[in-house]
Parts: C-alpha cells; sequence; structure tokens
C-alpha cells in the first residue's frame, strides 16, 4: 500500500526530501556525541527519535532512509571507538539495530496509516448515516439536527428562519404506471430540482418517501415563496416525461421569527400548510400564518 496524504504532512512541494534532509543531519550529530561520549552512554534510542518521528508525519520511504542512515551511522560511531579488531561486532550489531529500526519505523508508519484509513471510514459512515442513498440529500435525521442546532441560542441564524414541507403530488402514479425505476428516477430528479432552486446557505433534505423540506435562512416571505414555486414549477416539468401522471408538488411554507419561538408548531404548520395546499388542488404553495 502506498502512503496515504493527509494534512499533518508537508504539502509544499520537496516537504518531505528537505524534511527528511534535516532529521539525516540530526542523525549524524547524535552519531558524532555517540563518539565523543564513548561507549559510556548508550544512543539506540536517540537514533531511533528521528526515525519514528518521520514514520509518524511522512511515511515509509522517509522511514527506511533514515533507519538506514542510523544504522550506518552507529555503525561508524561504534567502529571508530572499537578499531579494525571490532568490525565483525560492529557489523553484527549495526545489522540488528537496522532490522529494530526499520520494524518499529515502519510499525508507526502503518499504525498511522491505519488510522488515517479508519478516521475517513468513520467519517464517512458519519455523513452516510445523515444521507439520503437514492438522492443525495440529508435525510431525516440530518434535517432535524440542522433545524434544532439552527435555532439554538448559542448560535442563531439570521432570522426570519422558513420552513417548506414539499410533497410530490401522484408520486404513486408514476410508480404504479412506469414502475419502481421511474419512482426512484422521479425522486432523484426533484432533489436535483430542490438543489437547482435554493442557494448555498438553504438547507435541503428528503424525509422519506416522496417528501422533501428546505430550511430557507433570512428570507423575506416573497423571496421564500418565489424559491420554492420555482421549484414546484420544476416539478410539474418532470411530469411532463410521464403523460397522464399529472406529476406535480405541493408545499407548505412556516416562519420562525426568533429563537424563542416554537420549532414544533413551525414543523406542524408547515405540513398542515402543504395539506391545504393539496386539498386545494395540489400543485399550489401555502403560507402559514407567523409563528
Amino acid at each position: 500500500m502506498t502512503d496515504r496524504p493527509d494534512s499533518t504532512r508537508p504539502r509544499m512541494r520537496g516537504g518531505i526530501p528537505l524534511a527528511t534532509a534535516g532529521l539525516a543531519a540530526v542523525i549524524v550529530g547524535i552519531g558524532w556525541m555517540d563518539f565523543v561520549t564513548g561507549p559510556r552512554i548508550g544512543f539506540s534510542l536517540f537514533y531511533l527519535l528521528p526515525v519514528a518521528f518521520a514514520a509518524w508525519r511522512f511515511g515509509t520511504w522517509s522511514t527506511t532512509v533514515l533507519a538506514v542512515e542510523a544504522a550506518a551511522t552507529w555503525f561508524w560511531a561504534d567502529l571508530a571507538l572499537l578499531g579494525p579488531s571490532g568490525t565483525g561486532v560492529s557489523v553484527w550489531n549495526g545489522t540488528t539495530r537496522l532490522a529494530i529500526y526499520l520494524a518499529i519505523g515502519l510499525l508507526i508508519a502503518k499504525v498511522r496509516r491505519d488510522g488515517a484509513v479508519i478516521v475517513e471510514m468513520l467519517e464517512h459512515s458519519e455523513r452516510m448515516a445523515r444521507t439520503d442513498a437514492l438522492t443525495g440529500l440529508p435525510n431525516t435525521r440530518a434535517f432535524y439536527e440542522h433545524l434544532r442546532s439552527g435555532v439554538s441560542a448559542g448560535d442563531p441564524p439570521e432570522f426570519p428562519l422558513w420552513i417548506a414541507d414539499i410533497d410530490a403530488d401522484n408520486f404513486k402514479t408514476v410508480n404504479d404506471g412506469f414502475g419502481h425505476e421511474a419512482g426512484d428516477a422521479v425522486l432523484k430528479e426533484i432533489g436535483r430540482a430542490i438543489r437547482e432552486n435554493i442557494r448555498g446557505e438553504d438547507f435541503a433534505a428528503r424525509l422519506g418517501g416522496d417528501e422533501f423540506a428546505v430550511i430557507f435562512h433570512g428570507l423575506d416571505m416573497d423571496s421564500a415563496e418565489e424559491a420554492v414555486r420555482r421549484i414546484v414549477a420544476s416539478v410539474r416539468e418532470l411530469g411532463i416525461k410521464y403523460p397522464e401522471s399529472e406529476l406535480g408538488a405541493s408545499v407548505g411554507l412556516a416562519r420562525l421569527d426568533s429563537v424563542s419561538g416554537s420549532l414544533e408548531n413551525a414543523l406542524r404548520m408547515a405540513d398542515e400548510a402543504m395539506y391545504e395546499a393539496k386539498r386545494g388542488g395540489k400543485g399550489r404553495v401555502v403560507v402559514a400564518r407567523t409563528i
């Protein structure tokens, strides 16, 4: 497996080779101190420190280079102290230390790499737990988390805050008449239509089945209503692909004016306004009274 880049490694071009060269110079300094102090002080651990640091920060290439240099530097320092008569011992000890430095360094690099993979997998699982698999929109869980965190006293949004409850009209006709694959395709297209007709700061979600919702931040009534009418028009255009299905969308809009407003009431009134739109002939937008 190749090394995985991560945010802790140098981003500039040539950063890792330059940092490796710096650590190599540190190892040379350790070797010089090892030679000066003689056999009275053991420096094996000190040689390992730059190798371990490189393994954690830079990956296997840097680790291997520094492990070889650390073992070689220790060998020359040891040989300088023992003289030619100690060549065999120095070679044996140097080879042993090379194996130890490589094993420890590569193990640290693997732990770091695998840890990054695990973190990425956990983050992916967390995202998937809040994402609707069919449309790619946030799901019901994400919608309620966003809504509750958005109206918390600690981090209030720009008010007013509008909640749009969007329900597809005659979706069952498409599902029954054209098949479930067509029904899934329609839901994906509705999700796309919603995304294309809202701003980046707004929040759209699929609540389940053919029901969707949008949270609009800081819009006046006319702007919020205009946005959902564009969504209704886009969904109506989708129905052209499915003759006689009369596919459309009904929307209920409810407004929340402040942190002290009742979130539960806003959700209930958006839902009631949506059903009022359906009872009034479908394909309509109904705005609930102010919360």
